[in-house]
């Protein structure tokens, strides 16, 4: 065999070479399709606040508490009655605030049926929502 004839063969080295490239492809095309999706996770909505709410009886008033937990704007909170009537004020004034209901704020209202009192939290576009609190009372 001549010195020729030894750097004449180069019949592995296509092969190997077509190997290199397509590892090479499929590792960038696995990075942009991963980078896509897990940019496309991050587009989700925000969580509900968190928030924790008592209720305390007088008679057929309840009065709803906002104990701790994340400020929640006053225009994303619906506190729905059993009958499933909105209760849109509070019998006590404004006890929640105008546009914020932070911990320590309440709101006494008037439930004269008996069923559960769901406060539910809405998206900003109404797309949907999120139950915070519930509560069952008996007025019968």
């Amino acid at each position: 065999m001549t010195l020729n004839e030894l750097f004449a063969d180069d019949h592995a080295v296509s092969p190997v070479i077509g190997v290199i490239l397509m590892v090479a492809v499929t590792v960038i095309l696995a990075a942009v399709v991963g980078t896509f999706v897990l940019a496309l996770g991050d587009e989700g909505e925000t969580p509900a606040p968190q928030a924790k709410f008592t209720f305390e009886e007088d008679g057929s008033d309840i009065t709803m508490t906002h104990d701790e937990g994340d400020p929640l704007p006053r225009d994303n909170i619906v506190v729905i009655a059993g009958n499933g009537t909105t209760v849109t004020s509070c019998s006590d004034g404004d006890g929640w605030g105008a546009t914020e209901i932070t911990a320590g704020n309440s709101c006494t209202a008037e439930f004269t049926d008996s069923g559960t009192i769901r406060i539910i939290w809405e998206f900003e576009d109404d797309s949907s929502s999120e139950p915070l609190a519930k509560f069952d009372y008996d007025h019968s």
